[in-house]
């Protein structure tokens, strides 16, 4: 299937945002049962034809798919033929057997939409110079996905990676970045190697953090060394509260969860405006 973005609807009304919806929708499920040998045989056994698809409450009567089956019969959702696979993002596996997520150039430029308009929300444009402390490498998908979404905006970015504290804390002192990405104890242990060095992180240039992947409380619930100021619950699987970060100050925070393997962007936009250089 090729993209085509929908922008158009953005302001539209919930009902004209509906028709959309189910049209992409029942698009998507014909070319399920052409292409997906998984969705195909899951169809047939309860017996759903896709003009069935007739509104979106519909979808209530079909099963769902779990991580253990994505797992099990990982090929059989390869719904594209082999060469016009461009990319392949593989999941962690520290729950079972690693799946592999096989992409076309469609899935790419689907996926770089996606980020942009994430990011754009939390406010960076063009002019921003946006370090990435996710990974690129591993066969791993958020680094990329976010290297592509900042490349349709337009903004430097410094792709830093997660894996080395220190050598995020040195590329923020050498390129100056004035945005930075990451789950909030690599951010919390970069300003440790930054305090360690003598340097102070308020004098950095940073203005912005975009937070992944991690709550802000400890496993009691207590704010750990990152939290602070009012408390906001999230959507999803994790919770994230506006954040004061060592001594950066004051900071745009938005949080970035990941549910049930499809990236979902809950962001906020809370000013805070306290400085954290005298918790050191």
């Amino acid at each position: 299937m090729g993209y085509e973005q929908n922008g158009t609807i953005d302001f539209s009304t919930p009902k004209e945002i509906g028709v959309v919806q189910l049209a992409l929708l029942q698009q998507h499920v014909r070319y399920l049962e052409q292409a997906s040998p998984y969705y195909r045989s899951m169809f047939e056994q309860v017996g759903f034809k896709p003009e069935q698809l007739t509104d979106l409450s519909i979808l209530q009567t079909l099963p769902l798919t779990d991580k253990s089956e994505l797992s099990e019969r990982n090929r059989d959702f390869l719904a594209i033929s082999e060469n016009q696979v461009v990319d392949i993002c593989q999941t962690s596996g520290t729950t079972g057997e690693p799946a592999t997520v096989w992409q076309s150039d469609a899935d790419l430029q689907r996926l770089a939409t996606n980020e942009q308009r994430a990011f754009v929300a939390a406010g960076i444009n063009a002019s921003d110079r946006v370090l990435v402390g996710a990974a690129l490498d591993r066969v791993f998908m958020a680094g990329l996905a976010y290297f592509l979404g900042l490349r349709n905006i337009g903004a430097t970015t410094i792709r830093a990676g997660s894996g080395q504290p220190a050598l995020v804390a040195e590329l923020i002192r050498r390129q100056k970045p004035n945005v930075l990405v990451g789950v909030p104890s690599l951010l919390l242990g970069v300003a440790r190697q930054m305090k360690a060095a003598g340097q102070n992180p308020a004098e950095a240039g940073v203005e912005k953090l975009i937070c992944i992947g991690e709550p802000v409380r400890a496993e009691n619930l207590q704010l750990s060394a990152l939290g602070g100021g009012s408390t906001t619950g999230m959507a999803g699987l994790r919770f994230m509260e506006p954040m004061r970060v060592l001594s950066w100050q004051p900071l745009l925070v938005s949080a970035m969860l990941v549910v049930g393997g499809i990236y979902c962007r809950n962001w906020l936009s809370s000013r805070l405006s306290m400085s954290w250089g005298n918790r050191w």
